[in-house]
């Protein structure tokens, strides 16, 4: 949330989150021509939230230094152009660094547009859950935090609506591409699910999983076999 305060005088302040209205209103007094586009402007400062629940400093914080893009194009076409320019560009400077990341299709909010990711760092004290594309998540699957579930992976979907069994994924779970769990399974903390196997039983603390139907292969924690499965 925008980070308020109130003066001595209580009135009522914000702090700004973006500063589009900055940009456009000085792009309005510099650009006269659409042959000065496109134009790509740069703003880094420290921004300001109002964040309920801080944790561990760079996760949730209320003060971090933030980059801001603001691009300006004579044409949708370039706009979005744009947009996957500087979404590779990301994308370089992460593998640079070694991360290990994914880019997550997101909410963009009130200023947002249908094209919206953010990159997010694998961690193992993260707290977001991960669904890559094409998976199918039915509406008895209770899932934890942290968890990674692989593209085209099946979810409580296969016995719908005829089993009222619902599939329990606790935190630190990796799952497969193409992986299918089966209604009624419980899927301990740290467990990882092979890609493609199918999963018939519970999987307890730590164990993985492969193959139709799956067998345990070894006692493990998530991240070890993370790129591994892939």
């Amino acid at each position: 949330e925008m980070f308020k305060v109130t003066d001595r005088h209580e009135r009522q302040f914000c702090l700004g989150p973006t500063h589009e209205e900055l940009i456009t209103d000085l792009v309005h007094s510099e650009v006269n021509s659409y042959r000065q586009l496109p134009l790509r402007l740069y703003q880094i400062q420290n921004k300001y939230r109002d964040e309920k629940r801080p944790r561990f400093g760079l996760i949730r914080s209320r003060e971090f230094i933030m980059k801001d893009l603001y691009s300006f194009d004579r044409d949708p076409e370039g706009l979005d152009k744009a947009y996957w320019d500087m979404y590779q560009a990301y994308t370089n400077v992460f593998n640079r660094c070694g991360l290990k990341f994914r880019p997550i299709e997101a909410d963009g909010g009130a200023i947002g547009d249908s094209q919206t990711h953010e990159f997010t760092a694998l961690a193992e004290i993260g707290e977001n859950t991960m669904v890559d594309m094409d998976s199918v998540i039915g509406a008895r699957g209770i899932i934890g935090k942290n968890v990674h579930i692989g593209a085209g992976a099946v979810i409580a979907g296969i016995l719908e609506p005829k089993s009222n069994h619902p599939v329990i994924i606790e935190d630190d779970v990796f799952i497969g591409a193409n992986a299918v769990v089966l209604e009624g399974v419980h899927l301990y903390e740290g467990s990882v699910v092979g890609a493609g196997a199918v999963v018939i039983k519970d999987v307890l603390k730590n164990q993985t999983v492969v193959g139709v139907p799956a067998k345990v292969i070894k006692e493990n924690t998530v991240w070890e076999l993370n790129e591994e499965l892939r």
